[in-house]
């Protein structure tokens, strides 16, 4: 079955209680974006939606209602008119682990390359074996290479998409 999808650029609020909270803002200084996650609604042909996203207990999906409950954050979404997706490659997703490693992995490299300025290839892992994270769940839908480094920002500015208005949940 053929479904269309709608990315989500998402900003968690700094809130002191939260201990997510200190990683979100993490993200953002170390890559220097406002946005620190991404989700992926998946939108079926009877009109349901879904989203997909990648969090500390691994790959889970959610119905769309449900998840936009859950806040406080600001999120952007990413329209991709004219595309369609094998929803059995998405559903395959759904229960691999979250990619610890990579998030330890991504802070060394940015630490390396944006707070010592050294010069380092990105060397990916096997993204099966060790879980992923919210950017490498979107770039395989999108068929893009996982082992790629990208970030939250940079799916904000792939000329793919098309940014929707921001909303508050």
């Amino acid at each position: 079955m053929k479904v269309k999808i709608r990315p989500l650029l998402i900003h968690n609020p700094f809130q002191r209680k939260e201990k997510l909270t200190y990683f979100s803002k993490a993200i953002r200084i170390a890559t220097g974006s406002r946005w620190n996650h991404i989700a992926i609604v998946i939108i079926l042909p009877n009109g349901d939606e879904w989203v997909i996203e990648s969090v500390g207990r691994g790959v889970i999906y959610t119905r769309y209602e449900e998840w936009r409950l859950k806040g406080p954050r600001t999120v952007k979404p990413l329209n991709l008119p004219g595309r369609e997706f094998d929803l059995a490659t998405i559903e395959a997703l759904i229960g691999l682990p979250y990619g610890r490693w990579d998030i330890a992995r991504i802070a060394w490299h940015l630490l390396l390359t944006r707070g010592f300025k050294l010069d380092r290839e990105w060397k990916p892992l096997k993204y099966k074996k060790y879980g992923l994270v919210c950017t490498e769940v979107l770039s395989l839908i999108l068929e893009d290479d996982p082992g790629l480094f990208k970030v939250p920002a940079d799916f904000e500015f792939d000329p793919r998409f098309a940014p929707g208005p921001e909303f508050n949940t």
